[in-house]
């Protein structure tokens, strides 16, 4: 276990005591007596990760590592009210405009594009039928 322990510290300094310990299944008492008979610093290095993906970041000016991690990380994926399809939206926009429809379409309503948009207002209002 002892070297498992200084493995995980040479192979990862950012890796504090209490992550070593709990990957070995030991208490962080024991992870540091054996790091201090090493002479391995018992201190993690400050690091700063991605948001999206936790890969350590060179550069501290963004919480993002990538454009793709924070697309990922600000979009979340739902399913558009009409054609069921799966696209991504920001939650900002999904959470901004709720629904006004009444009786059994109370709630959030999501479309891929205006079109689905269109055939589902008429659908529901009754646009487009000859009565």
């Amino acid at each position: 276990m002892k070297e498992k322990i200084i493995k995980i510290k040479t192979d990862d300094p950012f890796c504090s005591m209490a992550e070593i310990a709990r990957k070995v299944g030991a208490s962080r008492e024991y992870v540091r007596q054996v790091l201090k008979q090493a002479n391995i610093s018992t201190t993690a290095l400050k690091t700063y990760r991605c948001f999206g993906c936790k890969k350590p970041l060179s550069n501290t000016s963004s919480p993002f590592c990538s454009t793709a991690c924070r697309e990922a990380y600000m979009t979340i994926q739902v399913s558009c009210s009409n054609c069921d399809k799966l696209f991504h939206r920001k939650a900002s926009q999904l959470y901004q405009y709720p629904s006004r429809l009444s009786g059994s379409h109370k709630g959030m309503h999501v479309f891929c594009g205006n079109k689905c948009k269109g055939e589902f207002a008429g659908r529901v209002y009754g646009f487009g039928s000859s009565s």
